[in-house]
């Protein structure tokens, strides 16, 4: 059907030479690309020329811009105003994006999220409308022009054109989030591995978007640091047994993990663990909250959807009882 994405190949790696989504070893990001290229490429049938890059990390800023510029100039002889054409929204736009940048920064996305044409506000699309003054409030997503070259760079190496760059909680919410969840009020969590991406929805536009610095590789890490494991047996404990919320997990259900190197093998049970998984889910989403709350009292809006969890560490067992608790909200 017409607007329809069919996915017909699909292609993972460990993201080896990414860290927290930049990238820290050109060669490593390199071997993971064309590992998970191949496998798309094998499974599509074709050979991908070119591919839009999701984009996430705590370099990326997201900043509330306003800019206004005038229609009409005589409000005594055009009382109406004049009609506001596509010229008129890309100049208010462009008079928003007027600000101040550190010189290694650029604008990544300028997502409008309301104008305002005279006394009249929150319209969506003031194309066609009649008045003297346009007035839009945006929000600005900037990155680092370092960190965007490095990524183009590993493309270029394994012979993929670029297409452009798209913020990755901004792809998760179309694909996750209805029209009615955008509309009435709702934060999107994707929890990734080096990151945990925030996007905050109402009335159709994007409130606020940030990164905590925290996903899944921390709950891993901690698992093989408090048990003394690998990273390969943590991550496979942490798939297999873990929980999110301690207090519904099980001590009776013991866990060997096969000893490294030659060591002893460890033994534990799954409230031992959960309690390791619950530790650092608690941090994530308590710094998940208190961003979502900041910009929910700023823009006096309500989440009616309460919040969505997504990406590879929102399948932890139990997560939402967890996000129940501490943001008095439905998780889901």
């Amino acid at each position: 059907q017409e607007n329809e994405i069919n996915i017909i190949g699909f292609g993972e790696s460990n993201s080896n030479g990414l860290r927290r989504g930049i990238v820290v070893d050109i060669e490593s990001t390199v071997k993971s690309l064309e590992k998970a290229v191949n496998l798309a490429e094998e499974q599509a049938g074709f050979e991908i020329e070119s591919a839009y890059v999701g984009l996430t990390g705590e370099h990326i800023k997201a900043i509330s811009c306003s800019g206004a510029i005038t229609i009409s100039n005589s409000e005594y002889m055009n009382p109406e105003g004049d009609i506001i054409k596509t010229e008129h929204i890309e100049k208010v736009l462009k008079h928003a994006q007027a600000i101040r940048m550190a010189p290694d920064s650029k604008i990544l996305h300028t997502i409008s999220k309301k104008y305002k044409v005279d006394d009249r506000d929150k319209i969506k699309n003031p194309k066609g409308l009649s008045g003297h003054r346009l007035e839009a409030n945006v929000l600005l997503v900037t990155i680092q022009r370092s960190i965007e070259r490095d990524l183009k760079t590993c493309l270029k190496d394994i012979g993929i054109r670029f297409d452009g760059f798209v913020l990755e909680p901004i792809a998760s919410s179309y694909s996750v989030l209805d029209n009615d969840e955008r509309n009435l009020g709702v934060a999107l969590i994707d929890i990734g591995g080096g990151t945990s991406d925030i996007i905050i929805f109402y009335e159709n536009a994007i409130i606020h978007t940030a990164a905590i610095p925290l996903g899944g590789e921390s709950i891993t890490k901690d698992i093989a640091y408090a048990l003394n494991t690998s990273i390969k047996q943590a991550e496979i404990v942490k798939c297999k047994y873990g929980i999110s919320k301690a207090s519904l997990a099980n001590s009776d259900i013991e866990i060997t993990i096969k000893g490294t190197n030659g060591r002893d093998d460890i033994l534990t049970n799954q409230k031992e663990l959960s309690e390791i998984i619950e530790a650092r889910m608690h941090e994530i989403f308590i710094l998940a909250k208190n961003e979502i709350n900041t910009h929910q009292d700023a823009s006096n809006i309500n989440l009616n959807f309460g919040i969505v969890l997504t990406g590879g560490g929102s399948q932890l067992t139990n997560i939402s009882d967890l996000g129940n608790e501490i943001f008095q909200l439905d998780t889901k």
